[in-house]
């Protein structure tokens, strides 16, 4: 799994296929006064990726978004975003 700029690419455990991409725009967040633009802007800052190896991934978001996201490990698929305090 690589979380970045682009949003999120899944491979095959060995790295040599590609499965599945979650464009940005389907996977990051939008947020508005992002280092002092008052613009609104679709931000991909994930900071903590960690995986219960059977079903999830949780990505924690941050810049000016606290959210946790949650994938299925399967099939890539975001089953939730939930809020947190300013730090997830």
């Amino acid at each position: 799994w690589v979380f970045g700029g682009d949003g999120v690419t899944i491979f095959n455990p060995d790295g040599s296929e590609k499965k599945k991409e979650i464009a940005a725009n389907d996977i990051c967040h939008e947020v508005i006064g992002y280092r002092g633009n008052p613009e609104a802007q679709t931000i991909c800052s994930f900071y903590d990726v960690i995986s219960d190896g059977k079903k999830y991934v949780w990505a924690a978001v941050t810049r000016g978004v606290a959210k946790i996201d949650i994938l299925d490990i399967d099939t890539g698929d975001v089953v939730g975003s939930f809020e947190t305090c300013t730090n997830p």
